[in-house]
């Protein structure tokens, strides 16, 4: 439900913007937009993916204040935070919960099939990419027609810590260094994501990754989307004001931002899986990997067939009976 959005920023149209917004008007816009974005799924079966984070947990009061039918559905492991901060958001909304709690398990059996729908093994990829297979299946599975992510929200509203740090060593060159990252992750992301949702049926839309919301982020001045003018700078400040005007708990929109695969505890699941596998440090080591989980997953694609990446797999596998 994006690809107006994607061709968009694929015309080479998208421009730094140069207007001299106040944060209320800012605001304004902002929470104008993302109402047009939300109508648009109004008679959909619709499921928000809740991570507890802000992006979502914005996602979800927006969609209450308009009272558009939709579910929420959790999926993390239930000893993560995002897990707790989740299940409050839902509760005060009183929103229908849907659960896929994260095991060892679970997470083991869906790898090679999300390495064969992105033909990419990238740790990273396949952490974030593991809980949507996961939730686009169950989605199929219960009849949902869309998934509502919060994807995109990063990019344009400077959550990352590369934001932060860029502007403290090149201020000048923010604006283009934020222009560019949305161009290139953005896309990336959306790629990623659209191949798993779309192998089930499932159409994603992201309510914050609209021509109108991206323009509008290229066009707020750099202090209201980090703010620096504090001690330990503020990632992602105007969401956080916009998140405080529609009275988020002060542990969401507070919070420091946690990446999706460490806040739904796949990226510990699957160190865990790797070295159950017997893929330990020493022998990826041995074999030129700095990272154990990332030679797993190269193993695993080349033994099933996915991808040929010219490892010794008899080799490996001797190694691994030792």
């Amino acid at each position: 439900m994006n690809f107006k959005a994607i061709e968009f920023l694929k015309s080479g149209n998208l421009e730094i913007q140069d207007y001299d917004l106040d944060l209320d008007s800012a605001l304004q816009s902002f929470n104008k937009y993302l109402e047009v974005n939300l109508k648009r799924i109004i008679g959909f079966n619709n499921a928000l993916f809740l991570s507890g984070g802000i992006d979502s947990s914005i996602l979800a009061y927006k969609l209450n204040d308009l009272r558009i039918d939709f579910k929420a559905l959790i999926i993390a492991n239930e000893k993560e935070p995002d897990y707790r901060n989740a299940i409050e958001i839902a509760d005060k909304l009183d929103i229908e919960i849907n659960e896929i709690k994260l095991t060892l398990d679970k997470f083991e059996n869906i790898i090679p099939e999300v390495i064969k729908i992105l033909s990419d093994t990238e740790e990273k990829q396949v952490n974030i990419a593991a809980p949507f297979l996961l939730g686009a299946k169950y989605l199929q599975k219960k009849g949902f027609e869309i998934a509502i992510l919060g994807q995109g929200a990063d990019e344009l509203f400077c959550g990352y810590q590369r934001y932060v740090d860029f502007l403290q060593v090149n201020p000048d060159q923010f604006k283009e260094f934020h222009l560019n990252d949305i161009k290139e992750s953005v896309l990336q992301n959306f790629t990623r994501d659209n191949a798993i949702f779309s192998n089930y049926g499932i159409k994603i839309c992201l309510p914050y990754f609209t021509e109108n919301i991206i323009k509008l982020a290229l066009s707020i001045p750099v202090k209201f989307l980090v703010n620096n003018e504090v001690k330990s700078p503020i990632k992602k400040f105007f969401l956080r004001e916009y998140a405080k005007k529609l009275g988020i708990p002060k542990i969401i929109h507070e919070k420091k931002k946690i990446a999706i695969q460490f806040g739904s505890g796949s990226y510990k699941l699957l160190r865990k899986i790797a070295l159950k596998n017997g893929f330990t440090k020493e022998i990826s080591e041995k074999f030129g990997y700095r990272r154990h989980v990332q030679l797993y997953l190269d193993y695993l694609a080349q033994e099933l067939g996915i991808k040929e990446l010219g490892l010794n797999i008899d080799e490996i596998t001797r190694i691994l009976k030792i």
